[in-house]
């Protein structure tokens, strides 16, 4: 994707969209063709990854409450798996097309404010008028058809892929409002903090969660239900927010930034505020 950096945005915009067009295509393909796989491969593949047994879920959790060494033992294969096969016929296809498509709002200055607020309302109106639909009505597919592995992996999923892609959007417009309207209130401020720690609170979110759910940590994994997490996910957001803004009153870069742009330059980089 770096190759496509100096093209005109509306080719990026072109390419982007065929490729998600490309990994939309992938799984309808496959969903089409699930009753030519050999016998008990369907069935095998739904028990692994749509209705797993009892036994293979409390393997999952004793794993994952282990040691780091134990985890790993789990946790390779998996990841061979996603960095190859769902590489290769999902991920690639979507992930590509986006940043595609971000390269070319970027060129267009839309994350800069740039942009009209009729512009950006467009934005919200794709988002909550035509992705939130889309999502919702997968969702409500799923559940009417008492999510059937064929149909919710492979066709209702298609509503979600494209809907939540215009939600994205739907969301860039929202913010880009709020800062436009103005740069000095409390949410542009908080927004812009997190925006310019988006290295560290990427990975402090991961640190975060390891410590609190694996083995090597308190080994809460498969003990909070839905209500419990949306409570952990919030406290997250707190405290990334007010970290961020502590942390830049004092610093000029996040620190894992400051990390990254020592080690490209070979020497440390000024990391204060001058007074």
């Amino acid at each position: 994707m770096f190759t496509f950096r100096s093209k005109k945005s509306a080719t990026q915009i072109k390419v982007g969209v065929l490729l998600l067009v490309i990994g939309s295509l992938i799984s309808l393909v496959i969903g089409y063709t699930t009753p030519l796989w050999e016998p008990g491969e369907y069935e095998a593949t739904k028990t692994e990854i749509w209705t797993p047994e009892s036994g293979a879920i409390a393997e999952e959790i004793d794993f994952y409450r282990g040691t780091w060494e134990r985890q790993i033992l789990y946790r390779a294969p998996q990841a061979f798996q996603m960095e190859t096969t769902v590489f290769l016929f999902e991920t690639f296809w979507k992930v590509a097309g986006l940043m595609l498509i971000g390269m070319a709002l970027y060129k267009r200055r839309v994350f800069n404010a740039k942009q009209s607020v009729k512009y950006y309302s467009k934005m919200m109106g794709y988002g909550l008028g035509i992705g939130l639909p889309l999502v919702i009505g997968g969702v409500i597919l799923d559940f009417n058809y008492d999510w059937d592995f064929r149909l919710s992996f492979f066709f209702f999923s298609q509503l979600n892929y494209w809907g939540s892609i215009l939600m994205a959007l739907g969301y860039i417009g929202i913010v880009m409002i709020i800062t436009k309207t103005s740069t000095r209130s409390f949410i542009a401020k908080r927004l812009s903090d997190v925006g310019r720690m988006a290295l560290s609170t990427y990975l402090m979110q991961s640190i975060i969660c390891g410590f609190f759910f694996y083995g090597h940590g308190l080994a809460l994994f498969g003990d909070l239900d839905r209500s419990a997490q949306a409570v952990f996910v919030l406290g997250i957001w707190v405290f990334n927010i007010s970290f961020a803004g502590v942390w830049l009153s004092f610093f000029k870069y996040d620190p894992f930034e400051w990390l990254w742009r020592s080690l490209t330059y070979g020497k440390a980089q000024p990391l204060f505020k001058q007074a």
